[in-house]
């Protein structure tokens, strides 16, 4: 088993997302990497999912390597997004997991390597490429963070995915609004689609 092997130290257990966090909070320092899987079976047999607010808590109190038996891109992404450092399907031998294991202790992020392609080949259309002869008045920031509106992104994911603050984004939405001549969010979105954007 990985618990026992060197240099893997097995300090908890926790049969839930909840009972996590307060795994978390008591062990504090000492937990390097959380491994968990975002979509569980609990004791009852029904099937629970972690919610993306729990994982991003989690995350934000120690680095997360996610491993789960679910392997698209909608669980995938928003566990990245939520901040996890690594995920890994469900099957991976001991040796990959160890090594992940090591990878993200020491700071970094790993990903099985199915986990990996699934990734590359997602975001290489993940980034809007926004043409400037749509809103050509808006700079390439704003074009973005209108595509992402227009994919009905809430603002602390468009700040996630484009690596900004949301206090950043949320200027850009205001420029945006005022560009456009809008009333809020929605009227931007769909302008945009009719652009083309979002898609």
């Amino acid at each position: 088993m990985v618990d026992s092997s060197p240099g893997v130290d097995l300090v908890g257990e926790s049969a839930t997302a909840g009972a996590v966090g307060t795994r978390l909070e008591l062990l504090g320092a000492t937990v390097d990497v959380c491994v968990m899987d975002p979509c569980f079976t609990g004791a009852d047999g029904v099937p629970v999912r972690c919610s993306i607010e729990d994982l991003a808590t989690m995350a934000a109190r120690t680095r997360v390597l996610v491993l789960s038996g679910a392997d698209e891109e909608a669980v995938i992404v928003p566990a990245l997004r939520a901040g996890v450092r690594g995920y890994l399907r469900k099957g991976a031998s001991q040796q990959e997991i160890l090594r992940c294991l090591h990878v993200i202790a020491a700071g970094g992020a790993a990903f099985g390597v199915g986990t990996a392609e699934r990734l590359s080949s997602f975001f290489d259309g993940a980034q809007p490429e926004t043409s400037n002869a749509a809103f050509p008045f808006l700079t390439e920031r704003e074009r973005q963070v209108l595509d992402f509106l227009a994919r009905g992104y809430t603002n602390r994911r468009i700040a996630r995915t484009l690596v900004l603050s949301e206090k950043t984004v949320r200027n850009h939405v205001s420029h945006l609004l005022a560009k456009l001549q809008v009333n809020d969010r929605t009227e931007a979105a769909l302008r945009a689609k009719e652009a083309g954007l979002g898609c």
